[in-house]
């Protein structure tokens, strides 16, 4: 989705301005699309922390135009400078949580394998094999994310090249549903594999990318 239309799209459904059948599907799409839930959330996070930084700032107008009053001067001042640091320290992180999480969306989206490669059963490899691999795409494109790792995690190295795409699937979700540690782990698992695949070379990748504090 566009990142503007995003925007107005949250600002029309917290401001009641949808329609009864744009509403619904929009909490609709909210229970299915992880990375959408992901940015509604720290939208709301971030006008949160600029609402509250305004309120304090015309708080602090409010009481530099009132008639001075010489008994409560020194009260005031100190309680306008802790209003207005606690307000920086509010939007400062809000602001960090949403570009630390737009980061990590466009990581995802960088690296994520659009469609996996074709690839042909291998001559030991069973039909359960296969089957577990093709669950998992599925589960993956539905958007049960905790399924489709469960699911990838069954496809073993009967086939060696099915199973490194497997497994680096399983990362890139372990990586969106929040679990960058278990994901790092994942790929320096697939890096470490004394098989060669084109794959390695994604993991490695990828890996450096999740290594750095932001990625832009």
């Amino acid at each position: 989705m566009d990142f503007q239309n995003d925007i107005q799209l949250f600002d029309k459904y917290t401001q009641s301005e949808l329609n009864e059948s744009e509403q619904r599907d929009f909490e609709e799409n909210l229970q299915s699309d992880f990375n959408l839930k992901s940015d509604f959330e720290e939208h709301q996070l971030t006008v949160a922390a600029v609402r509250q930084f305004e309120r304090a700032r015309l708080k602090e107008m409010l009481q530099n135009s009132a008639p001075p009053q010489r008994n409560n001067i020194r009260r005031i001042t100190p309680r306008i400078f802790r209003i207005g640091i606690a307000a920086s320290i509010l939007l400062i992180v809000g602001f960090g949580i949403y570009f630390l999480s737009q980061s990590d969306a466009r990581l995802y989206a960088s690296y994520d394998l659009d469609e996996s490669p074709n690839t042909v059963m291998g001559e030991r490899e069973t039909a359960e094999n296969r089957t577990n691999y093709d669950a998992a795409l599925t589960l993956k494109e539905a958007g049960k994310l905790a399924e489709a790792i469960t699911a990838f995690d069954k496809v073993s190295e009967e086939n060696i090249s099915l199973y490194f795409i497997a497994q680096y699937n399983k990362a890139m979700l372990q990586f969106k549903t929040g679990d960058k540690t278990t994901a790092q782990q994942t790929l320096n698992k697939i890096i470490q594999h004394p098989e060669n695949h084109f794959i390695k070379d994604n993991a490695k990748d990828t890996l450096d990318a999740m290594e750095k504090t932001w990625f832009f």
